[in-house]
């Protein structure tokens, strides 16, 4: 089992090839491997404190992120083997309780207020930040993004209520307004609220 003192020892390269690692064996669906990496990496230590220092941002062992979506993008490839998912939430202990975890690290900073009913986005240069949000990230990268695994994430806590502080729409309310029916129709298949309302201010 790695300490906090063996994770702070690692360069920002081991970081790196460590995690390329890990998010390979999620992509190959193989759960065995996974389960034998991440034990000796405590999920507190390892997703959720900020150990390593690039440029201006600063990150975890494992981005809690690319560890989630890597695994719906392999859940989607395998029909829906949700394993690695179920693994990832109910046993290593990764988490979308605190709202703010719909965003990578890097990405943490341009959040203005983050609830259990949505999460602000503050104005910014990069109108498209509110689609780094998981759900969205997921929905806009996915090669067939699949309604069962976005109810998935959205039952775990995935939020599709990201508003921008500039237009107070969300990425849906822009792509109602692009008649934009496919993404449309399986956002609200996968959960989310017909009825989602701009943010009142």
């Amino acid at each position: 089992m790695k300490t906090l003192e063996d994770i702070k020892a690692m360069s920002y390269q081991e970081k790196d090839e460590l995690e390329d690692l890990v998010l390979e064996i999620i992509d190959n669906n193989d759960l065995v491997k996974l389960k034998d990496i991440l034990k000796d990496y405590p999920v507190k230590i390892s997703c959720y404190e900020l150990h390593f220092k690039n440029k201006d941002n600063e990150y975890p062992l494992f981005e809690p992120m690319n560890l989630i979506l890597r695994a719906a993008h392999a859940c989607e490839d395998n029909n829906n083997d949700f394993s690695i998912l179920d693994y990832l939430f109910d046993e290593y202990g990764l988490s979308l309780k605190d709202p703010k975890y719909n965003f990578y690290h890097s990405d943490m900073k341009y959040i203005k207020e983050a609830n259990d009913k949505y999460i602000l986005m503050e104005e910014v240069e990069d109108t498209i930040i509110c689609r780094n949000a998981l759900i969205y990230d997921y929905i806009l990268s996915a090669d067939n993004p699949n309604s069962q695994i976005i109810k998935y994430l959205v039952n775990r806590g995935a939020k599709f209520e990201v508003y921008n502080e500039d237009t107070n729409w969300t990425p849906m309310h822009f792509w109602v307004m692009q008649n934009n029916y496919e993404l449309l129709e399986l956002a609200i298949k996968g959960g989310a609220n017909v009825d989602m309302q701009t943010r009142l201010i």
